[in-house]
């Protein structure tokens, strides 16, 4: 929700598997953040009050932490996350 474009109008898609778990946000990459930039921790908000208020609320507990902790959380481990990212859309699979 946080990160999400709302100037589409599609709905974002939560897929469950037997194997993996997909997240599906519309809007892609904030304008000048590269792939790189995302897996260092790099954060664009896009929907500022709203993320203010989800931290308030301790929904999230901090602005730029997501990929970086699912990432060391996947450390060692054979699966591993896959994202992929269009200028229209950002998926994040996990096993």
């Amino acid at each position: 929700m946080v990160h999400r474009d709302y100037s589409y109008r599609g709905s974002a898609l939560i897929s469950l598997f037997d194997d993996r778990i997909e997240f599906v946000s519309l809007g892609g990459l904030p304008k000048g953040i590269t792939y790189s930039d995302l897996m260092l921790g790099v954060s664009v908000l896009r929907n500022d009050r709203l993320a203010h208020v989800f931290y308030r609320l301790r929904l999230i507990e901090a602005f730029g932490t997501g990929i970086p902790k699912i990432m060391e959380c996947y450390r060692g481990q054979k699966a591993q996350p896959v994202i992929e990212i269009s200028d229209n859309a950002f998926k994040i699979m996990l096993p």
